[in-house]
């Protein structure tokens, strides 16, 4: 499916509100599949004018079903995430997010679009607004999972970087600690996101002087 394919209309009638919706649902879906199994990312040309049709949609809120309108802004968020286009990211996953709780969708699904907000306005360099949708984030996963939970610590991981990036040192450094003590407590300490965590929290401590401190928690975590 090309860029053609998405604006040619033929010689026909225009295609109803509902068509076109369906119609971007399916193409994006589509991209968004082919991402998934075979981590290929979408063509920037194609992804560009995506992100124009989407827009327009958002923009109508003519939609028929909440549910497919908030899952193919989250898998467009994705693929511009993922192609480091982190402001179109944002946009989308904080569209997605919006619908989905004036629909009061499931929590699963509103911790996916929380996660890809913050990490979108992180890498973007919002802190500001990455901080309160962390915060946000965290709320929703504890009132979810429990205060001792891996994925707890994954969220409180991110709140680090964002104190780190902003150069808050202590706030950064007590959700590192967090976030590893939440790993040891659960018996993860051998998962991927307690191996990034130990990692970046070494860097940190390096970073400021404090290597042998680092050599502690690589050893003890």
């Amino acid at each position: 499916m090309t860029k053609q394919d998405l604006e040619s209309r033929g010689p026909g009638p225009v295609p109803s509100h509902a068509n076109q919706f369906d119609n971007l649902r399916k193409i994006i879906h589509h991209h968004f599949e082919l991402y998934s199994r075979e981590g290929k990312l979408c063509d920037e040309e194609l992804l560009s004018v995506l992100n124009v049709k989407a827009a327009e949609m958002m923009a109508s809120r003519e939609v028929l079903s909440t549910e497919q309108y908030a899952d193919m802004l989250y898998s467009l968020a994705l693929l511009n995430y993922e192609s480091a286009n982190y402001e179109h990211a944002a946009r989308l996953a904080d569209g997605a997010l919006k619908i989905r709780e004036e629909a009061r969708g499931p929590n699963s699904d509103l911790l996916l679009d929380f996660e890809l907000l913050v990490l979108s306005y992180n890498n973007r360099g919002r802190f500001g607004e990455a901080e309160s949708a962390a915060d946000s984030w965290l709320r929703l996963a504890e009132d979810e999972f429990g205060v001792d939970n891996p994925y707890i610590g994954k969220v409180t991981f991110c709140l680090a970087q964002i104190y780190r990036k902003q150069g808050r040192k202590l706030e950064a450094e007590q959700m590192f600690l967090r976030s590893l003590a939440i790993y040891a407590k659960t018996n993860t300490l051998d998962s991927a996101d307690a191996s990034v965590t130990r990692t970046a929290y070494g860097d940190f401590l390096r970073l400021t002087g404090r290597a042998e401190e680092a050599k502690q928690i690589e050893k003890n975590y």
